[in-house]
């Protein structure tokens, strides 16, 4: 049963980011891990591909509702929410063309948030230009959620983390090199 949500938003940037923090990764048994990068739909497959040669979890690309599954990766497209299904499990509810972004972090990460009374969540926005995730963030954190931007000294492009870290206080802000311990930290 999943009770802890990792969730991570990144755009210019962040691919290589999401591959280097997730290449030290073991299997989480109860949480599932979320991946919002901005990226056209075509890359997806691609971009998936190349997490399943750095990872011991089992990922997915979203392009239709889905049930998640603990101790599985999940990248995004689109315009994505998460919920609560009547039996309690956690659904990926799925609309292909995004607002602005694909994917819309703001929209995902809010949603998440709407959900942090049931689950631990930590949601981290890495490199990327822009204010995506910033928003999401600070619900996330209002709602009782943990949330990480990464430093000005390893993001690429420090827009977004940037952003967050403005809108959020009391967020906590990390390099690059400590964002893999802190997710197995806390799934572990």
């Amino acid at each position: 049963m999943i009770k802890k949500i990792v969730i991570i938003g990144a755009s210019t940037g962040g691919p290589s980011h999401i591959q280097h923090i997730i290449s030290s990764f073991g299997v989480f048994q109860d949480s599932v891990v979320l991946i919002a990068q901005h990226i056209g739909a075509e890359y997806i497959k691609s971009f998936v591909s190349q997490l399943q040669n750095r990872s011991q979890m089992p990922i997915h690309a979203i392009d239709q509702d889905t049930e998640l599954k603990e101790g599985n990766m999940y990248v995004l497209s689109g315009q994505c929410s998460l919920s609560e299904t009547l039996r309690g499990h956690l659904k990926i509810n799925y609309i292909k063309k995004s607002q602005t972004y694909n994917p819309d972090i703001n929209y995902i990460f809010n949603s998440v948030a709407a959900l942090c009374s049931n689950y631990k969540v930590l949601s981290i926005v890495l490199t990327g230009i822009g204010s995506d995730g910033a928003q999401g963030s600070q619900a996330i954190s209002l709602n009782g959620g943990h949330c990480i931007a990464e430093s000005e000294k390893s993001a690429i492009i420090y827009g977004m983390p940037l952003r967050t870290k403005e809108l959020n206080p009391n967020i906590q802000v990390e390099d690059l090199q400590n964002m893999a311990k802190i997710i197995m930290e806390f799934a572990a």
